[in-house]
């Protein structure tokens, strides 16, 4: 998660502008598809406390569900995911676009992404979403797709305070709904390593239709988007983390651009893809999982 030292806005050449006020947002339109910028009145919408706005330390024991995916090898986090039973993490799909699975190792139940002394599970089996697709790669203009993925640990884990499950949706979360996005991801655009200490920031649930204004792709249906301000955002390492509403995982963070400079972040909806959740779950006859 970033906080950006100077709180400058993201901008293109502005060839023709159009504002529009939306709830307290306020956007300059190009010609183009995109936005050049966003500025939120942040006043309105998460209040004047700066500390909440940047961020701030969390506790795992707020948060248990959470999980940290790291490479095998080096003990270098690498992604987010979230407990959903006794044996699956939910995390998103492109954080196996280069990895094996068996190189990863899951570490649960600690604050530190460098702590290795936490409980650790090896990963059994990879599910992956059959529709994902990773656009980008190819255009830049195209999104992440079912960017989705459930995770089946080799063993069972020990829920405590310190781990347990988190419980999936039953409804759509709507758009001007506050969430919560915690995770490891980096603080700065420039950092080189990843935070230790786990983070925490609120964000705002907009309209699919309002973020479709300022990235370079449509959002599908199973996509939703979120924003707090400049300088407030995920970040590499935070992929396949939560958005947590009412203590319910209601997305998975998947698309960043790049790291909270005025652009929206997109996360996949999480009640999209409660069948295709449940159909791991089922194949491998260790529910424990979903909504109770």
């Amino acid at each position: 998660m970033v906080q950006l030292a100077d709180k400058r806005m993201a901008t293109t050449e502005l060839r023709q502008k159009n504002y529009e006020e939306n709830d307290g947002w306020l956007l300059a339109k190009t010609r183009h598809s995109h936005i050049v910028f966003f500025l939120i009145l942040a006043a309105n919408v998460f209040g004047r406390n700066s500390r909440i706005l940047g961020g701030e330390d969390a506790d795992i024991r707020h948060f248990p569900y959470l999980a940290s995916l790291r490479h095998l090898n080096t003990g270098v986090h690498r992604c987010g995911g979230s407990i959903i039973s006794k044996s699956h993490l939910l995390t998103a799909a492109h954080c196996f676009t280069d990895i094996e699975f068996s190189n990863m190792i899951v570490y649960v139940g600690t604050h530190n992404s460098s702590d290795t002394s936490a409980p650790s599970y090896n990963i059994e089996d990879l599910d992956i979403h059959p529709e994902f697709r990773d656009m980008m790669k190819k255009d830049k203009k195209k999104g992440i797709l079912n960017d989705v993925a459930v995770v089946t640990l080799n063993r069972s884990l020990e829920f405590n305070e310190f781990v347990n499950k988190i419980r999936l949706p039953r409804t759509n979360v709507v758009a001007d709904s506050r969430v919560v996005v915690v995770g490891w991801g980096k603080t700065a655009v420039n950092n080189v390593n990843f935070s230790q200490k786990l983070q925490k920031i609120s964000m705002r649930v907009l309209k699919n239709s309002v973020c479709e204004e300022a990235l370079p792709f449509y959002l599908q249906i199973q996509q939703l988007c979120t924003y707090n301000s400049v300088g407030i955002g995920v970040c590499i390492g935070d992929s396949g983390g939560p958005l947590i509403h009412d203590n319910i995982l209601v997305g998975i963070i998947s698309y960043i651009n790049p790291c909270a400079i005025g652009y929206p972040d997109v996360s996949s909806r999480t009640f999209y893809y409660m069948d295709f959740i449940k159909s791991v779950l089922n194949k491998s006859n260790k529910i424990n999982c979903c909504t109770s």
